[in-house]
C-alpha cells in the first residue's frame, strides 16, 4: 500500500506541495509585544483582585464575570519546520518536541525542547535513534519519555530529560503508526491498534518500564488506526472511532480492563469519525469533537461519553466542522479547540473555539496567528497553551504561539457596547470605587492608542496617586 501522509490520509484531495521557503509572518519573536502584554495582564490581575477585596469590605456589588476568552502571541520558533510530531510536557515545565516529517515527506529524527521561561527552543543533546512520524510519546512516572513506533517502525526509545539524550529500549511486537499509547495507573503503557504498512491492527501490547520490554495483551474487538484512547478515572481505557480499510470510518467503541487484560464493547458513538479529538472532562465525561468520515464531511458534531452508563450523547456543536485539530483541557475545565482542516471552504484553519463545560456550548475566541493542521497543543504549567508547527496548506511550519486567557475578557461586556475592552475596566472601577469623576477611557496620554497606559493615567488623576507610574 502506498504510504499516506497525515493530511493526505485525511484530505485525500490535497497534494503536499514542496514550496520553497518563504517569509513567515511573525516567525521572529516580538519580545517587546510579549513583555507589554505580560505587564498589562499583571496590572489587570491586580485590578481584578483588588476589586474582589473591595467588594468584600465595602459590600459593593460587582458585575458578573464572563466566560474567559483568550489571545494568541508568537513565541520563539522551532529549530525545524515539522508536522506529525509529538509534544510532551516534562516534569520541569519544559516541552519535548520529537520527530514528525517535513514538507519533502522526510521523517525526522531531530528533537528539541521548549523552555517557557525564556520562550525559546533548543535542540536536544542527541537526536532520536530512529526517524519517526505517526509515533507516540508518553511521559513515564520516572520522568523519562517513551517514544514508540512510527511508519514501518517497531522500535522504541527513551528520552532522559536530565541528560537530554535518547537511548533504545525494547521493541514492540509489531510495526505500527497512528496507534495510541496510554499510561496506565500501574505505570505501564498500553499500545493499541495502528497501521503496520500493510493493514490495520487490532492487536495491543503493554510496555513495562521496569523491564524495558513489550508484551502482548488482549486484542481489540476491531482493527483501527487514527482512533483515540482515553484513560478513565476508574483506570480503564476508552478506545473509540478511527478507521480501517474494511469498515472505513468507525463509530464503535470499546473498553480496556487492565486487571484482566481484555477489551469489551461499550456503546457506539452517534457518528462515525476518525481524526477527531477526545478529552477527559472534570465531570469524568469524555468530549468527542469533530473529525472526518467517508461521506466527505468534516464534522462539527460533538458527543460526550458517560462512563457510568457506557453511552454517547450529543452536546452542542462546534461553529465549524474540522478534523486534524487539537483539543486542550484548560485550568477552568473548558476545552480549547484550535485549527485543523475543514470549515465552509474546506481548507486549513486558524479559527479557535472554546467548549464551555458548564453549558455544553461552543464559543469563538481569538484565532491563531496562522492556519495550522497536524500541529500540537500542550498545556503549560503557567496556564498557557503552547501550539507548535503543523501544515498550513502550502508548507510545514516552524513557528509556535502561546494562548493565554485575557483578563480583560474575564470582566465581560459590562457597558453593553458589544465588545470587551478597556472601557469595561473603567466602568467596573467606577462602580467599585464610587469614582464618578472616572470618565470612560479614551486616549488620555495622546499616544494614538487606547490601552492600559490610559487606565493608569486615569487612575492617577482620579485617585491622586502620583506614585502610580504610566504603564511601560
Amino acid at each position: 500500500m502506498t504510504r499516506k501522509l497525515p493530511h493526505q490520509n485525511l484530505l485525500g484531495k490535497i497534494s503536499h506541495q514542496n514550496t520553497q521557503a518563504i517569509a513567515k509572518k511573525g516567525d521572529d519573536v516580538n519580545d517587546d509585544k510579549r513583555k507589554r502584554k505580560n505587564e498589562q495582564n499583571q496590572f489587570l490581575l491586580f485590578v481584578i483582585s483588588s476589586l474582589m477585596v473591595l467588594s468584600l469590605i465595602s459590600c459593593v456589588s460587582l458585575p458578573a464575570i464572563a466566560s474567559a476568552q483568550g489571545t494568541w502571541d508568537y513565541t520563539g520558533s522551532m529549530q525545524t519546520a515539522r508536522e506529525g510530531h509529538t509534544a510532551t510536557l516534562l516534569p520541569d515545565g519544559r516541552v519535548l518536541i520529537a520527530g514528525g516529517y517535513n514538507e519533502s515527506g522526510v521523517d525526522l529524527s531531530s528533537a528539541e525542547v521548549y523552555d517557557p521561561s525564556i520562550g525559546t527552543f533548543s535542540p536536544t543533546v542527541s537526536m532520536m535513534t530512529t526517524a519517526r512520524e505517526g509515533h507516540t510519546a508518553t511521559l513515564l512516572p520516572s520522568g523519562k519519555v517513551l517514544i514508540a513506533g512510527g511508519y514501518n517502525v517497531s522500535s522504541a526509545e527513551l528520552y532522559d530529560p536530565s541528560a537530554g539524550t535518547f537511548s533504545p529500549t525494547g521493541s514492540m511486537k509489531s510495526e505500527r503508526y497512528y496507534h495510541t499509547a496510554t499510561l496506565l495507573p500501574n505505570g505501564k503503557v498500553l499500545i493499541a491498534g495502528g497501521y503496520n504498512g500493510s493493514f490495520d491492527l487490532s492487536s495491543a501490547e503493554i510496555y513495562n518500564p521496569s523491564t524495558g520490554t513489550f508484551s502482548l495483551t488482549g486484542s481489540m474487538q476491531t482493527d483501527r488506526e487514527s482512533h483515540t484512547a482515553t484513560l478513565l478515572p476508574n483506570g480503564r481505557v476508552l478506545i473509540a472511532g478511527g478507521y480501517n480499510e474494511k469498515d472505513f470510518d468507525l463509530s464503535s467503541a470499546e473498553i480496556y480492563n487492565p486487571s484482566m487484560g481484555t477489551f469489551s464493547p461499550t456503546g457506539s458513538m452517534k457518528t462515525e469519525r476518525s481524526w477527531y479529538t477526545a478529552t477527559l472532562l472534570p465531570n469524568d465525561g469524555v468530549l468527542i469533537a469533530g473529525g472526518y468520515n467517508e461521506s466527505g464531511l468534516y464534522l462539527s458534531s460533538v458527543e460526550v461519553y458517560d462512563p457510568s452508563t457506557g453511552t454517547f450523547s450529543y452536546t452542542g456543536s462546534m461553529g465549524l466542522g474540522r478534523s486534524g485539530h487539537t483539543a486542550t483541557l484548560l485550568a477552568d475545565g473548558d476545552v480549547l479547540i484550535s485549527g485543523g482542516f475543514g470549515g465552509v471552504f474546506q481548507r486549513c484553519l486558524s479559527s479557535v473555539e472554546i467548549y464551555d463545560s458548564s453549558s455544553g456550548a461552543f464559543v469563538p475566541t481569538e484565532s491563531m496567528n496562522v492556519t495550522r493542521f497536524s500541529h500540537t497543543a500542550t498545556p503549560l504549567l503557567n496556564g498557557m497553551v503552547l501550539v507548535t508547527g503543523g501544515y498550513n496548506g502550502y508548507f510545514d511550519l516552524s513557528s509556535a504561539e502561546l494562548y493565554q486567557v485575557s483578563l480583560i475578557q474575564d470582566l465581560g461586556d459590562i457597558n453593553g457596547d458589544g465588545k470587551v475592552d478597556i472601557s469595561d475596566v473603567i466602568l467596573v472601577l467606577r462602580i467599585a470605587l464610587k469614582l464618578d469623576n472616572l470618565a470612560p477611557c479614551s486616549d488620555i496620554n495622546d499616544d494614538g492608542n487606547v490601552d492600559i497606559s490610559d487606565v493608569i493615567l486615569t487612575l492617577r488623576m482620579a485617585l491622586g496617586l502620583d506614585q502610580l507610574k504610566p504603564c511601560t
